[in-house]
């Protein structure tokens, strides 16, 4: 799939048509993405002098298959203690976290390799057909079962997601998981 730019081939048809409705749209020419306007860099001693403004464009797969998928089911109790080693955490030298095989919460581990300009929770998105948004992963937290034994407090208040699409209006309940079954028919 082309990213816009000068040094790539556009589809035919009505794809490459639509391509050339939303760069004009945005003020381009689709015919010329080399622009004669330069700017001065603020940091003069990495670059020299003036830059192009020039849209280059690449080419990015519409599927990625990862390498390396691999799954595992984990047990814990204490939802304050880290499931998995951050990379930053391997380079420091901490012990990895230590999960307890008869947790009374399970939790699913993936690991997957995955190529330039792919990503894990698009992956996540697919695979379980779910909103990876922010606000919606921040809901079905709160939501979860081990959350009444954060930090000993039973749980925290409820939070509110408004909006359309992804960030839709959610009212969330402490005691039920009605807000999710209303978030996966949205």
């Amino acid at each position: 799939m082309p990213l816009p730019g000068r040094d790539v081939a556009y589809p035919g048809g009505q794809l490459g048509e639509r391509y050339k409705e939303f760069l004009k749209l945005d003020g381009l020419d689709p015919e010329n993405l080399v622009h004669a306007q330069r700017y001065v860099v603020a940091d003069v001693a990495s670059w020299s002098g003036y830059l192009d403004y020039t849209l280059l464009g690449s080419y990015r797969k519409i599927m990625h298959l990862p390498a390396q998928l691999s799954w595992s089911t984990l047990r814990y109790t204490d939802p304050d203690i880290a499931l998995a080693q951050s990379d930053e955490d391997k380079i420091l030298g901490f012990d990895p976290p230590v999960i307890e095989e008869s947790g009374r919460f399970m939790a699913l581990q993936i690991q997957l390799q995955l190529g330039t300009a792919a990503y894990a929770t698009m992956a996540i998105r697919e695979i379980t057909k779910m909103d990876t948004s922010s606000q919606i992963q921040a809901v079905l937290t709160q939501l979860s079962e081990d959350q009444k034994f954060k930090g000993g407090t039973g749980g925290e208040a409820p939070i509110e997601v408004e909006g359309e699409g992804e960030d839709a209006e959610m009212p969330v309940a402490e005691d039920d998981g009605e807000a999710v079954a209303e978030m996966v028919e949205a």
